[in-house]
């Protein structure tokens, strides 16, 4: 039987619906450089063997479902003409070969240096698509904007006002220049992501192939801001049997000065090893459970200024903890503004 071809236009209608999948049946190097987007990677060779593993085993192999055979089912086939014939020898009925180029689809890579003219700019979005994690443990590259890979699509189908509100900024226009970026991109997923950018009618998009690993050996890096919390809040802390308030100075410090009620101890220049003790270890020495990633009960204060907190948040950051908070004002603020002091030795530092 004759098969049915198809061109980039339809194509571009055809990734609007869900019943249909896009099989890249060209070697995994032709995929790497440049393939349609939402296409899954399964080579000529593979396709009569891959396609008859249960769902369960073709679902580990391409982290995706197996397609049925149903007449809703769509196969667009992208690579040799004898991959969509052994896909109808199998039973699947709604195949399709794709005969157009990659043109269509195209983006392109840039260097750093033009990576770090367009972060120093302002025409250019410089998209990160790592995990909002990442950029809390690892830091982020200044003036990028975050938006997952995972939520590239949806995120970009919403209206402008649905848009911001769920990232924070404004929906970029299609004519808007955008710059994508990933970790490494050892998976090519920043040049992934432009590509489906581009599907979505975005007209100049590119992407940085050495991902945020480059960037970070070479420049300074940002980190996203850590949520600061006022006096009032740390009064109501201190009552609250599900807050953490965990105090990094030091044990002489605090039988000298007295500590916030409620609170707990571990100095700065433990937080790094007394966080990688076990969890049972860590409440013998320090006399309270120890905190689960990614902290979000746990308030950081120091002693006079912030700069002991933000070098504990920066510590702990680094063990997964990525969304503590800080008393900026710590001790110093706490006992400007009148807060009731503890002055007790603690038992677990003795």
């Amino acid at each position: 039987m004759r098969q049915k071809k198809i061109e980039a236009d339809t194509l571009q209608s055809y990734l609007k619906d869900e019943n249909v999948l896009v099989v890249d049946a060209r070697s995994p190097d032709q995929y790497q450089n440049g393939h349609i987007p939402t296409s899954v990677n399964i080579p000529a060779n593979l396709i009569s063997t891959d396609f008859r593993l249960t769902p369960h085993d073709f679902n580990r192999k391409y982290h995706m479902t197996k397609p049925d055979k149903s007449s809703s089912t769509k196969l667009v086939v992208h690579g040799p003409i004898a991959a969509a014939e052994v896909l109808r020898n199998l039973g699947y009925t709604g195949v399709v070969h794709y005969t157009g180029d990659l043109s269509y689809w195209t983006t392109h890579s840039v260097s750093f240096d033009e990576l770090k003219a367009a972060v120093n700019g302002k025409d250019i979005l410089v998209v990160d698509i790592r995990l909002p994690v990442e950029l809390q443990m690892f830091g982020k590259i200044p003036n990028s904007q975050n938006i997952p890979f995972t939520d590239i699509p949806t995120i970009f189908s919403r209206s402008n006002e649905e848009f911001e509100r769920k990232v924070g900024f404004r929906k970029p226009s299609l004519s808007t220049p955008l710059l994508v970026i990933g970790h490494n991109d050892s998976r090519n997923s920043a040049n992934h992501v432009a590509t489906i950018m581009t599907s979505l009618g975005y007209t100049d998009v590119a992407y940085y192939p050495g991902g945020f690993r480059l960037w970070k050996e070479r420049e300074p890096v940002a980190f996203p801001k850590t949520i600061v919390v006022s006096y009032d809040e740390v009064v109501e802390a201190t009552t609250n049997p599900d807050i953490i308030l965990l105090d990094v100075r030091s044990a002489a410090e605090l039988r000298e000065k007295g500590s916030l009620p409620g609170s707990v101890n571990v100095p700065l220049n433990e937080i790094h090893r007394a966080f990688l003790l076990p969890s049972a270890e860590f409440e013998k020495q320090y006399g309270f459970a120890k905190p689960r990633p990614p902290g979000s009960n746990v308030i950081i204060t120091g002693g006079r200024s912030s700069r002991r907190g933000e070098e504990a948040i920066r510590r702990l950051r680094a063990l997964r903890y990525t969304a503590l908070k800080h008393y900026e004002g710590s001790f110093g603020d706490w006992l400007q503004k009148g807060g009731r002091v503890i002055k007790e030795t603690n038992p677990a530092q003795s």
